[in-house]
């Protein structure tokens, strides 16, 4: 249990102000140097300290001092000193001391989580203390000592004398608990009380029984006296009480003072917390919320100012991102500052709030300068800073930066208090910004859903049960359907606008049930559907059906795309390959007429050859010179077939060919196909060098409307 929390800083807090009292030559810093316990600590009621804190804390004080009862003397000043705080003022509040010891188990409770304390009453001015340890406390001699002051020094407030203290059973020896015997004096006004009790049932008794033995004249003399008597004694007895409540009265006025200021702090602290849940829940925008926090923050907890500063998107340096009470002037100085998260040396405030995620308090800056990094040093020398507080901003346990509150002219001390609170606060501002950074993207991805649902060219419309009727679509679908407006559009059912019957012969109603029931049980489903505009003409278009589940009820998200060009681009492609498909024909036909060529043109050299020295051997007139020139003439008719033929094999194409092929391409320049071409795909167009080249041919046909086909399909699919 050494380094549990178990004793209020208040305990250490009557030692010092017991020192600065009645032994000022002590310093007090070093001893609280030895004991690792910082002033502002102390100066926080809700701080608690350790077992070794306070043993190091007394042994130190023990050399000091060389007084063995130090702590008994301590114990006994406990109960009046400013470090009781608000329990000095509730102790105050009780005139008599059995009722002031009949509460000793809650102010124990909150000094203390080493012991539990119960008291009993024994007698009427006698009391009965039992102190028993907590499971794993090891308590030292000293604090049962102090612990007896204090009990002595209770009856005090109200007697103006120490309890009487007997101490039968003690832990340090061998006790399993400590048992106080506590009795005490009456107060003056008590006492005084009594005897007037007394003398009025007294006089009374004698008054009567004089009445039998006096003469009326002596009895009522002897009466008269007796009321006198008993005025006087009860004046006494109640200017004695007034003046005891009176100096209780005047000792509480600095407690009852200590104790509103306590209670305003908690009061600007609740509305703290109640500004923060607000902006958190109300505000969206990050940068707005930390502003809002920072602002409640440093008015509600009376700071100077403050700022909030964030790790970078790389994580490598701290940035300025807002602030509250800086002036103009130190607020540009802040967002040029930068402290670096990468540097493995670094050992500023900040960097190492950041890393450790623990706080750090600086109480006066003049007293640690020399543990600052030189940037840190610069930083609050150019700010002006006496004191402040660094908070680490965590969520998830991972850093995402840094809370800084400061104070320029010390009009409040910065403690425990702030830092508790602080921390408090961080991991709520953590929250909110991660919550900013998801809310953001979230925006923007519902911002870039909405551009592409609002541009897409295809129609994206949703469909809900139980009719299935279409509830949303975007601009594409009132264009598609051509019905002008939106609410048209979602007073019809997907089936209505369609035809009756689908080019296979179902029933359109029947058949898009069925493509519900399958999109609704795998998810999606992609098919091709015949649709109708509302002005009655049909067109062909693929229907993507994707299951979607928006607050709890199932819907269909139907993306349609109109396939009317696609179709046509099916139907010219087609047609070319067909086209092609004679052109190879055609090709294979001229290869075969090239080799027939080559193997007649052997044949009709030697006709020719013969023919022409037939006729050099004939003479003019000769009947038979006719027929061999016409034998002569038949064979250059053959030469002239079979050089077209060659014609055709070598060059792959004739001149009509040429001209038909030359005016395809002219009428397919013409199409509307051409021209959703050129709209869709503005790179895919004719040169005029192609134009010229149409007329020129040098390659073969198959090539010609191989070329076509490929600049036809490429047009199919940059329609669709």
């Amino acid at each position: 249990m050494g380094d549990t929390p178990l004793y209020n800083s208040r305990i250490l807090k009557s030692y010092v102000e017991y020192l600065h009292r009645y032994l000022p030559d002590i310093d007090v810093a070093p001893l609280l140097k030895y004991a690792d316990i910082e002033t502002y600590q102390l100066d926080d009621e809700g701080h608690w300290l350790t077992q070794r804190h306070v043993d190091r804390f007394h042994e130190i004080l023990l050399q000091k001092t060389q007084d063995p009862d130090i702590s008994k003397k301590v114990g006994r000043f406990s109960v009046t000193s400013r470090a009781s705080g608000a329990l000095g003022q509730y102790m105050l509040g009780f005139i008599k001391p059995e009722t002031a010891y009949a509460v000793l188990e809650k102010i124990n409770a909150r000094l203390s989580r080493a012991a539990v304390l119960k008291t009993k009453p024994i007698g009427e001015d006698e009391l009965e203390a039992r102190t028993v340890l907590q499971p794993g406390v090891v308590e030292k001699p000293y604090q049962c000592l102090y612990r007896t002051g204090a009990l002595e020094s209770l009856s005090k407030l109200t007697t103006k004398r120490f309890a009487n203290i007997e101490h039968p059973v003690c832990i340090h020896k061998g006790g399993d608990c400590c048992l106080y015997i506590i009795s005490w004096n009456k107060t003056r006004s008590s006492v005084w009380k009594r005897i007037r009790n007394y003398f009025f049932l007294i006089g009374f008794a004698i008054c009567l029984i004089a009445l039998g033995f006096f003469k009326p004249v002596l009895w009522d003399t002897m009466v008269l006296l007796y009321i006198f008597m008993a005025m006087g004694v009860t004046l006494y007895a109640e200017n004695l009480e007034k003046k005891e409540l009176l100096t209780n009265i005047n000792s509480q006025g600095d407690a009852a003072e200590r104790l509103l200021d306590q209670i305003n702090k908690r009061y600007n602290e609740a509305l703290l917390i109640q500004e923060i849940g607000q902006a958190t829940s109300m505000i969206h925008d990050i940068d707005q919320l930390l502003g809002s926090m920072m602002e409640s923050i440093v008015k509600r907890l009376d700071l100077d100012r403050g700022m909030i500063m964030l790790a970078s998107e790389r994580k490598d340096c701290l940035v300025y991102t807002v602030s509250y009470g800086y002036n103009p002037k130190d607020e540009d100085y802040l967002r040029n500052i930068k402290f670096r998260l990468d540097n493995p040396l670094s050992k500023g405030v900040a960097v190492k709030a950041f890393k450790k995620q623990k706080p750090i308090l600086v109480k006066d800056v003049s007293e640690v300068e020399s543990e600052l990094s030189a940037k840190s040093l610069d930083f609050v020398r150019n700010m002006a800073t006496k004191s402040f507080i660094c908070v680490p901003i965590v969520f998830k346990e991972e850093s995402m930066g840094v809370l800084l509150v400061d104070n320029v002219q010390s009009k409040k001390t910065l403690g425990q208090t702030e830092v508790s609170l602080l921390m408090g606060i961080a991991p709520q501002i953590g929250i909110s910004i991660n919550n900013g950074f998801s809310y953001q993207k979230i925006k923007e991805s519902e911002d870039k859903y909405r551009t592409l649902f609002e541009s897409s060219r295809d129609a994206i419309m949703t469909l809900a049960p139980p009719s299935w009727r279409f509830t949303t679509g975007n601009p594409a679908t009132v264009e598609m359907f051509a019905t002008g407006d939106a609410a048209a559009l979602t007073a019809h059912g997907p089936w209505e606008l369609s035809p009756e019957l689908q080019p296979d012969g179902r029933p359109s109603s029947e058949k898009g049930a069925e493509m519900i029931q399958t999109a609704m049980a795998t998810g999606s489903h992609f098919f091709e559907w015949t649709h109708r505009r509302l002005e009655g003409e049909s067109f062909p278009a693929t229907v993507l059906f994707t299951r979607m589940e928006i607050g709890g009820q199932a819907l269909l998200q139907a993306t349609v795309r109109d396939i009317t060009n696609h179709k046509h681009a099916e139907e010219e492609r087609r047609s070319l390959e067909e086209r092609l498909q004679r052109a190879e024909k055609m090709e294979a036909l001229g290869q075969l007429a090239g080799g027939v060529a080559h193997d007649l043109n052997n044949v009709l050299g030697v006709l020719t050859g013969y023919s022409e020295l037939l006729l050099m051997g004939i003479p003019e007139g000769n009947r038979s010179r006719s027929h061999v020139e016409k034998i002569l003439q038949s064979t250059e008719k053959a030469a002239a077939i079979i050089q077209d033929l060659l014609t055709l094999a070598r060059r792959g194409v004739s001149i009509s060919d040429v001209i038909n092929i030359n005016n395809v391409v002219s009428d397919f320049l013409k199409t509307p196909m051409f021209e959703k071409l050129k709209d869709y795909n503005p790179r895919v167009t004719f040169r005029t060098e192609c134009d010229k080249n149409l007329l020129n041919i040098k390659g073969s046909p198959v090539h010609l409307e191989k070329t076509l086909m490929n600049m036809v399909s490429n047009a199919a699919e940059s329609i669709s």
